[in-house]
């Protein structure tokens, strides 16, 4: 049930959750677009697999190390609560619960 004031709850929790999902997928995408890049190199240059190993696990590593602390400070994010009328609400989505 939605309190009075707290606007459209169902949109932005739904642009949460999505955002949220985004973000859990996110790691696998880097993985998938690394492997598809070094693997069309590989096929351009005519390189040997073992570079395309080579290359995949560390280019995904780096990405991994840049885009970790933006991932983690959203999903911790997430478990930011305020107090708001004798209720915990997320910071990021006031008209949702806190969990």
């Amino acid at each position: 049930m939605q309190s009075a004031g707290f606007g459209d709850g169902d949109q932005t929790s739904k642009l949460l959750n999505v955002k949220l999902i985004f973000f859990a997928v996110a790691p696998i995408l880097i993985l998938i677009l690394v492997s598809a890049f070094w693997g069309l190199v590989g096929l351009i240059k005519k390189r040997q697999f073992n570079d395309f190993k080579m290359n995949t696990i560390s280019s995904t590593l780096v990405i991994f190390f840049i885009v970790h602390p933006s991932i983690a400070r959203i999903y911790f994010e997430t478990f930011n609560c305020i107090g708001v009328a004798q209720e915990s609400r997320l910071r990021l989505d006031i008209s949702s619960l806190c969990f």
